[in-house]
C-alpha cells in the first residue's frame, strides 16, 4: 500500500499541531496553515515529528530543522522524498548549508541566490503573513508618525552580520525624538514602545510614513518579509538588504539606506519629503503587489509549488 503520510519535522520545543491548525481570530493565514492544506489538497495526511524517528509510513518528509538525531534518521528513507527549507540565511544557519546535506535531501530550498541549481538547490523567499494587497482604508500621510522599527535586536559575531548596522541606525533616530521602536532586545532606549507579535505588526506599520527595515544579514537573493510587509501598510522602507535586491523588487518602492551619504541626509529627506513624493513611492508598491512579480513572495505560491514538486517526485519513483 502507497503510504500517504507526509511528515514536518519541526523544532522540538514548539507545539507544531497547534501552530499549522490553530487560527486566532484575526489572525491572517500563515504559511504553516496554507502548507497544511496543500499537503491535505494533494490528498495526503500531514503529521509531524521533532527527531524524523520511526517514519516508516511517510511518502515525504519536510523538515524545518536539522541535527544530528534527524539526519541519522532521514538517511534511511530515499532522498528524492526528503525535503529541506532554510529560511534563514548561512549566517545564520550555517549548518544548512554545509555540502554533504545535500546527501540527505534531494530538494532543498534556499533564498540564496548563490546556492540555487534547480536541481538540488531551488529558490525560496521567505513567505509574506500579509495578504499582499494594500488595503482601502489606512491612515492618511497627515495622520502618520515618521518612522518606526519593528525587529529585534540581537548580537552575532559574523562580519556579514547587519544587527549592528539596525542598532546604529535605531540609535540616531533615537535621538531626533521621531522613532518609535518595537521588538525584543531594545528595553531601556526611550524610543522602545514594546513587543509587536506577527499579529500587531500591521497594526503598528500603519501608523507610520517610514518603516526602518534591516535583514539580518545580505547575500545575494536573501529578501524577507519585510519589505513587502511594509507596502502592505503603506509605509515606505527605508532598507538594507542584498545587493541585488532590485532585481526582484522595483527600486522605486523603497529607499536603499546605501544611497544615503549618512542617517542625517536620510533623516532630512524622509523629513522634507511631501506627500505627492510619499505616494509616488505607494503607487509604485500597490503596482508592485499588483504584478505577477510578487508571486515568490505569496506564502500560497511557495507552498503550493512545495506540494507540486513532491507530488511529481512521487510520481516518478
Amino acid at each position: 500500500m502507497t503510504p500517504h503520510n507526509i511528515y514536518i519535522v519541526f523544532m522540538a520545543n514548539y507545539d507544531a499541531r497547534e501552530i499549522f491548525y490553530t487560527l486566532a481570530p484575526g489572525q491572517p493565514r500563515s504559511f504553516d496553515h496554507i502548507l497544511r492544506e496543500e499537503i491535505e489538497k494533494a490528498g495526503f495526511n500531514l503529521e509531524f515529528s521533532s527527531d524524523a524517528s520511526d517514519l516508516e509510513d511517510a511518502a515525504a518528509i519536510i523538515s524545518w530543522e536539522i541535527n544530528d538525531a534527524i539526519l541519522n534518521n532521514i538517511i534511511k528513507h530515499p532522498t528524492k522524498n526528503c525535503v529541506l527549507l532554510t529560511f534563514e540565511p548561512p549566517m545564520i544557519t550555517p549548518h544548512y548549508y554545509h555540502p554533504a546535506i545535500k546527501q540527505y535531501f534531494g530538494t532543498i530550498y534556499t533564498s540564496t541566490d548563490d546556492l540555487v541549481d534547480n536541481e538540488t538547490y531551488f529558490k525560496l523567499h521567505t513567505p509574506s503573513r500579509s495578504h499582499l494587497k494594500v488595503p482601502d482604508s489606512l491612515p492618511e500621510f497627515s495622520q502618520r508618525k515618521l518612522c518606526v522599527i519593528v525587529a529585534g535586536n540581537k548580537t552575532i559575531n559574523r562580519r556579514e552580520e547587519f544587527y549592528s548596522q539596525r542598532r546604529k541606525v535605531a540609535t540616531f533616530f533615537t535621538k531626533t525624538g521621531e522613532l518609535d521602536l518595537y521588538g525584543f532586545g531594545w528595553q531601556g532606549m526611550s524610543s522602545w514602545k514594546g513587543e509587536a507579535g506577527n499579529n500587531d505588526k500591521w497594526n503598528v506599520l500603519q501608523n507610520y510614513r517610514f518603516n526602518i527595515c534591516y535583514e539580518n544579514s545580505g547575500p545575494d537573493g536573501y529578501i524577507t518579509e519585510r519589505l513587502v510587509d511594509a507596502f502592505t501598510c503603506g509605509c515606505i522602507p527605508i532598507y538594507l538588504g542584498p545587493d541585488n535586491t532590485s532585481n526582484y523588487i522595483p527600486k522605486d518602492c523603497y529607499l536603499d539606506i546605501r544611497d544615503f551619504s549618512s542617517y542625517q541626509s536620510l533623516y532630512s529627506f524622509m523629513k522634507n519629503m511631501d506627500q505627492t513624493t510619499y505616494d509616488s513611492y505607494k503607487a509604485a508598491a500597490r503596482k508592485f503587489l499588483e504584478s505577477p512579480k510578487i508571486q515568490c513572495f505569496s506564502a500560497e505560491y511557495i507552498a503550493k509549488r512545495i506540494v507540486e514538486k513532491i507530488v511529481r517526485n512521487l510520481s516518478n519513483y
